[in-house]
């Protein structure tokens, strides 16, 4: 288990509050990879799941 897509994000959590998804996920001890970021497709910021998986944490723009 863990480091399936090679260390790159190869999941993703599509929310429609990314800044409330994010402070519960920081207050409940999810390691955050990257700091939130605006893209042209939205915001993202990438975590690792227990296992030590990426994913995409996504919201809207």
């Amino acid at each position: 288990m863990g480091e399936q897509f090679s260390g790159r994000g190869g999941l993703f959590l599509r929310v429609d509050d990314f800044d409330a998804a994010y402070d519960r996920m920081t207050a409940a001890g999810v390691e955050f990879v990257t700091a939130p970021r605006a893209e042209a497709y939205g915001r993202v910021a990438v975590f690792r799941d227990v296992s030590g998986n990426r994913w995409d944490l996504l919201g809207p723009a």
